[in-house]
């Protein structure tokens, strides 16, 4: 419409600042999503950690299997890795899948000491 007026500068200048708010609230939108990742990973370490921990005061880590054992004791030691470098750092290494579903296992056992020693569940 500027354009037909005879204002071609000013329509330009319009559409600068169009492009220049879309691409920041395209940034704000993925820094938002990448926090929400970060905090829901440290939430989640954080309860596997305690899960870890309440194991270990209770029946001891060596009481797991061998390959619960060693994901315990890799989450315990780096509670700042993710899945994927769990995962990385098992001998053989394992998919971050097969991390998650290891952790999952010891979150259960967790659990059911809890229940058998009348201790409230942690919420997820």
């Amino acid at each position: 419409m500027l354009t037909l007026m005879g204002a071609p500068m000013c329509s330009l200048e319009l559409m600068n600042v169009k492009m220049m708010k879309d691409m920041r609230n395209k940034i704000n939108r993925a820094v938002n999503c990448d926090n929400a990742n970060i905090e829901k990973s440290l939430k989640a370490a954080e309860k596997q950690i305690s899960d870890i921990e309440l194991i270990d005061e209770t029946v001891g880590l060596y009481s797991l299997p061998d390959n619960l054992q060693e994901i315990a004791e890799l989450r315990y030691n780096n509670p700042d890795f993710n899945l994927k470098d769990l995962g990385a750092a098992i001998d053989p290494p394992i998919s971050r899948s097969g991390a998650n579903h290891r952790l999952q296992k010891i979150a259960e056992i967790a659990d059911r000491i809890r229940v058998e020693k009348g201790l409230a569940l942690k919420e997820e």
